[in-house]
């Protein structure tokens, strides 16, 4: 990932010049673009081989059974049995707060950057925003990050989202919690933000990073009698719209948006479509990361979820630091499972430290497999590694 990538060099030091921090974004942000283009392009090709047709063009509804397709001046009519509306998203953008591409940045514009922003502020505190924050931070930037919310990644676990603060605090971001931002202005060589509360941060930048919602503002849903709201189209569990034979998956079929969820989602309501056994897509099997370094991910249920369903659920608790890797490499992190004490059913995981992400998968054949505590317990991965602390945290778990 990008803050992996940047992590193999030292961080920025007053004694750099800007020239060489330049030079390090503008090298990055074209590799990354080189990567992205070669893997679209081999997308692209297997797409081709299995004798797809695509058409490039805006699309829109005719009615129940027809598409147009637009392309530069000329228009064609698809009739269809089956259709999958997997058009993405695009980002949130209140009033007053507007990219320019210039000092004012969304993340469309990140790949566009020439130079490393001096002092940047940063507006949103998901997870694209501690993703980029992280990232131009050790490209050199100032990062203050500010959010209308009292904590980062709100959706995420509280003990697992404060030990990213935390992390993030340490290589020098800064952060403004519940402070609302009501207005970005472009000052000559930098921004002035202005927070709800009256206060005003200045920058050379501002990014924005507020979220995102459906794209589907051209496809004329009415006219196929698609049900939808401002976050998503309307599904079952299989992706089928509210109108027969139309199905939605990705972004277009509401959060959280996610690339994983939207494979796993496309997968289930093509299958479903063309008649194949395919069980309903199950939202608890989505791995969910924050690519910072170290990086943070959850899957399933967490303590914030499964108060809210009413569910009470058993947490065990482990540091990395419990591990031999982690003894050995002097690197921090925290691993939190939860089971169910009445079934004693998996039922979720968060984490963040060194390959916390790939540690997930783990779980997430667990909970998928309906595995109880007591068939991870006994398992002992490699040692020194990583994944130990799956296995500690199972067999504290079962002992209690």
């Amino acid at each position: 990932t990008t803050a992996e990538a940047l992590d193999q060099a030292p961080p920025h030091t007053a004694g750099i010049s800007s020239r060489h921090a330049d030079w390090q974004i503008d090298r990055l942000t074209a590799g990354i673009a080189d990567r992205s283009r070669a893997w679209s392009a081999g997308l692209a090709r297997r797409v081709e081989r299995r004798g797809i047709n695509v058409r490039p063009g805006v699309a829109r509804f005719l009615g129940e059974r027809r598409l147009e397709v637009s392309c530069d001046e000329e228009k064609d009519t698809i009739p269809f049995d089956r259709a999958l509306i997997a058009s993405g998203s695009v980002p949130l953008f209140p009033p007053g707060i507007r990219p320019d591409g210039e000092r004012i940045i969304a993340p469309r514009f990140a790949g566009h950057l020439k130079q490393s922003p001096q002092r940047l502020v940063m507006v949103g505190g998901g997870v694209t925003g501690c993703e980029y924050a992280y990232a131009l931070r050790k490209l050199g930037a100032e990062v203050t990050i500010v959010s209308d919310r009292p904590r980062l990644l709100p959706q995420y676990d509280t003990d697992i989202a404060e030990q990213l603060a935390l992390l993030l605090r340490g290589v020098g971001i800064g952060f403004v919690g519940s402070a609302p931002v009501t207005e970005i202005e472009s000052a000559g060589d930098g921004v002035i933000v202005r927070l709800a509360d009256g206060r005003a941060l200045d920058g050379s930048h501002a990014f924005v990073a507020l979220g995102r919602r459906g794209d589907f503002a051209r496809l004329q849903l009415e006219a196929a009698g698609i049900e939808h709201d401002d976050s998503g189209i309307t599904t079952d569990p299989h992706g089928q719209t509210s109108a027969a034979g139309i199905y939605a998956a990705g972004d277009a079929a509401g959060p959280p948006y996610i690339v994983n969820r939207g494979f796993a989602l496309a997968r289930v309501a093509m299958r479903h479509a063309l008649g194949a056994p395919t069980p309903p897509f199950d939202d608890q099997l989505v791995v969910q990361a924050v690519y910072t370094h170290p990086p943070v991910g959850q899957v399933g249920l967490n303590e914030q979820r499964a108060a809210e369903r009413g569910v009470e659920l058993k947490v065990t608790t482990v540091p990395f630091e419990e591990t031999l890797r982690g003894q050995i490499t002097g690197e921090r992190g925290l691993f939190k499972l939860l089971h169910d004490p009445a079934t004693r059913l998996i039922a979720g995981a968060g984490a963040v430290g060194p390959g916390a992400v790939d540690l997930l998968a783990i779980v997430a054949l667990a909970i998928a497999k309906r595995l109880p505590i007591d068939d991870l317990a006994p398992l002992y991965f490699g040692h020194p590694s990583w994944s130990e602390v799956v296995s500690e945290a199972a067999r504290q778990a079962a002992q209690a």
